[in-house]
This record gives structure tokens, sequence and C-alpha cells, in this order.
């Protein structure tokens, strides 16, 4: 299951609107090139500190509630880009906006959420070696 899918959407945008954006197809948000997946990708680009495959694991109750309202936001900045020039879409691009911002804050580590998993450090055994052959002396 992905980490958001087309309900979560309904609580900033009615799903008839959604439907009428798509025309009825829903893999325009949440097939594997959708809305929703660009919009977690982009999401990801930004937390390469910590943890990404179990922080985007988790399910329901489990998730943040912030990331979750990240994502989503991102995920219909995604999908609004397919509406008409006339369409009024400035709030929900204001938003995915605002949640750029927040995930350069996180980042940048002047954020650091509770609980989210760090990657693991580098095995401390990996083996680095330099050498080269001894200086010539070719002109004494």
């Amino acid at each position: 299951m992905a980490f958001i899918s087309k309900d979560d959407l309904t609580s900033l945008m009615y799903e008839e609107d959604m439907d009428a954006i798509t025309e009825g197809k829903d893999e325009e948000i949440t097939g594997d090139t959708g809305a929703i997946a660009i919009g977690i990708t982009e999401a990801k680009g930004y937390l390469n500190r910590f943890d990404t495959a179990v922080l985007f694991a988790r399910e329901e109750n489990e998730r943040d509630p912030l990331l979750v309202e990240t994502c989503k936001s991102l995920a219909l900045y995604y999908l609004t880009k397919k509406c008409a020039p006339n369409q009024n879409v400035k709030d929900i691009r204001a938003a995915a906006n605002d949640a750029r911002i927040w995930l350069a804050k996180v980042q940048s580590g002047k954020l650091t959420p509770i609980g989210w998993p760090l990657k693991a450090a580098p095995e401390a055994n990996t083996f680095f070696h330099v050498s080269s052959y001894p200086k010539r002396k070719n002109n004494i």
C-alpha cells in the first residue's frame, strides 16, 4: 500500500474535482507515475539523511501527520498542473511551496522531526587504502 492514497487527498480536494481533472483515470493519481508517486518521490529527495524506506512504509496511524500533509500538498500540486489555466489553484500551489520550505528546513537540519529513523551508519569494517610507487630519483 502506498504511503498516501486517493482517499487521503479528499481532505484537501473533493473527489469529484479530482475525477474532473483526471477525467476519471485514477492511475493519474495513484499509478506508478501518478501525482502521489511524484509527490512522495520529491519528498524523499529532501529526506536523504533519514531511512526513507522505513519512514514511508508506515501505514495509517503510524505515519507522521506533518509528513502526510506535506506529501498530500505536493501530490495535489502535481495533480493540478493538469488544470486549465483559468482554474483557481493558487492555494494548492502555495501549500506545495510551504511544503517544500518545510522539507528544505528538515534537509538542512534546522528542523529534526521526532521519531524519524536516521539512515544506518556505514559499516566500520570498510577498507580503503591509498598507495603509490616510491619517489623516483632520476636527476640527482
